[in-house]
């Protein structure tokens, strides 16, 4: 539904008021707000009408109105202005790739600690799919007679281990010789996925079921369909949350990585905002949740996310998080090139 520009003056002032204050607000509050000056009984009528349309809620009787999530949504695509950073958390945030790593799931911890820090909301990343993901090392530890611990080190120091079964008896020395011929077969190959036992491992004389344990562990090294989270415990700074039990059931929620992975992984544009219930998902569904796109180059590509309240500063938040997007980016630009 259309709005006239007055109403939508008057709705932006409201929604601006209860982001900064998470105060309800009155008519003469409103009045003394407006540029144009009216009487607080047209301003009544004004706010009676957005009531009417699904704009605004009275929380109680006494009390001026607050937004809906209809007003919320109508704010992000119509009204929101984005909000610059200061000097101060721009440096904050570009500090976190000043430094070299070629780790990707630690930059990406410390964005999104960072990203928490600034915000004051949950915040959350979904690590990228590795489609650029290559093998540098394969190691084989010894640990009993018949075990050893397969370690894959990938190009984004993605690290994947697991026991297997080896003949008895084979030295340290054996499995390392054994190890640097995998290594020297697999490094680099751009396909994880196309390296087969008869192809690379034929001249090993492990036994089929070891081979076959090796390959699991080269394969499962490009399963990467992980979530970070932290900041969880800002919750309880939200109004909203002020209920200890409440928070307690949000905060559990975060636990749920196959709940995150889902929201995180819909096919969205590169910025998304889900207000209340649009992210279908009833833990979150009291909350907002901004994502924004990462690319590393190379077609690995992830997303940073807020969770916070929906009263939250939406101009501000996704200032922080295109500003998160398009550093991380530059840190890893080289990525195909590894």
């Amino acid at each position: 539904m259309d709005l006239k520009d007055r109403k939508k003056q008057i709705l932006k002032i409201i929604v601006n008021h209860y982001i900064n204050s998470g105060q309800p607000i009155g008519s003469k509050a409103v009045v003394d707000s407006l540029e144009q000056k009216l009487s607080t009984a047209t301003i009544r009528n004004e706010m009676a009408a957005l009531e009417e349309m699904g704009y605004l809620v009275q929380p109680h009787i006494s009390a001026g109105r607050i937004p809906s999530d209809m007003a919320y949504r109508f704010y992000v695509d119509a009204l929101m202005e984005e909000d610059d950073l200061d000097q101060s958390e721009i440096a904050v945030i570009k500090n976190v790739f000043n430094k070299e790593c070629d780790n990707v799931r630690n930059v990406i911890e410390d964005a999104v600690k960072v990203l928490s820090d600034i915000t004051n909301c949950v915040a959350v990343a979904l690590l990228p799919k590795n489609t650029n993901l290559r093998i540098q090392n394969v190691h084989l530890i010894n640990v009993t007679s018949d075990k050893a611990l397969v370690v894959i080190v990938t190009n984004h120091g993605i690290i994947k281990d697991r026991v297997i079964k080896v003949p008895a008896g084979m030295s340290q020395a054996e499995l390392d010789a054994i190890a640097a011929h995998i290594t020297q077969q697999v490094k680099n190959i751009k396909d994880i996925q196309s390296i087969e036992t008869g192809d690379y491992f034929s001249t090993l004389n492990m036994g089929q079921e070891v081979v076959n344990g090796l390959m699991d562990v080269i394969h499962t090294a490009g399963d990467n369909d992980d979530v970070i989270v932290k900041g969880a415990m800002n919750i309880f700074d939200f109004p909203e949350y002020d209920s200890v039990e409440k928070a307690k059931m949000l905060i559990s929620s975060f636990q749920d990585k196959d709940m995150l992975i889902g929201v995180l992984s819909r096919p969205v544009d590169d910025i998304s905002i889900m207000i209340g219930k649009e992210s279908e998902i009833e833990a979150i569904s009291n909350c907002s949740l901004l994502t924004v796109s990462y690319d590393l180059g190379g077609g690995d590509t992830g997303r940073f996310g807020i969770i916070g309240p929906k009263r939250m500063n939406y101009g501000k938040m996704l200032k922080i998080l295109e500003t998160l997007s398009g550093n991380i980016g530059y840190l890893f630009d080289d990525n195909s090139e590894v």
